[in-house]
């Protein structure tokens, strides 16, 4: 589903999705640049004063994560992820579009069992007051909340590729 923009042939609810996956990207975005932020300031504490700031690898653990469920959307979105290129543009647009249908749906299925998995253990996590064992003591649910939302996100990219396969299979422009 590469950028539609004001298309007619998409509906409310797919631009909103786009919307919301440029969220994810902008958030996945801000990860990475923490991410070098933290571990630069981290070379300069330890090459030219002396010392450790001790919390820049569990950061970054966190950030890492959330950068990859909140960036899945995204790529799928821009068509780098979750393609085998070379197999599916040998079909015929009209075959094309069914494999496109069947596999979005699968993987769709994957990512609501996904979903509500992790955010069983995000939940759960909470309810129970867990904290990470290090110096930052974090509350694991904080940073596990990026995995069911980037997995949310997930699931609306993959809906609205699936509605984009059922418009080409009805014959309208992708």
């Amino acid at each position: 589903m590469t950028d539609g923009g004001d298309d007619p042939q998409r509906g409310r609810w797919e631009r909103a999705a786009d919307r919301l996956i440029g969220v994810g990207r902008a958030g996945a975005e801000l990860c990475l640049i923490a991410m070098m932020a933290l571990i630069t300031l981290e070379v300069i504490c330890r090459s030219f004063l002396g010392f450790s700031l001790t919390i820049v690898d569990e950061t970054c653990g966190y950030l890492v994560v959330a950068l990859l469920f909140l960036g899945a959307a995204y790529s799928l979105r821009e068509q780098a992820l979750l393609r085998v290129e070379f197999i599916i543009v040998a079909l015929p647009r009209r075959l094309r579009a069914w494999v496109e249908l069947l596999f979005d749906a699968a993987a769709l299925g994957f990512a609501l069992v996904i979903l509500y998995q992790l955010a069983r253990v995000a939940f759960s996590s909470w309810e129970r007051g867990m904290v990470a064992p290090t110096l930052m003591e974090t509350p694991i649910w904080l940073p596990q909340l990026a995995m069911p939302a980037g997995s949310l996100l997930l699931v609306l990219g993959l809906a609205a590729e699936i509605a984009r396969d059922l418009r080409r299979i009805a014959g309208e422009r992708p």
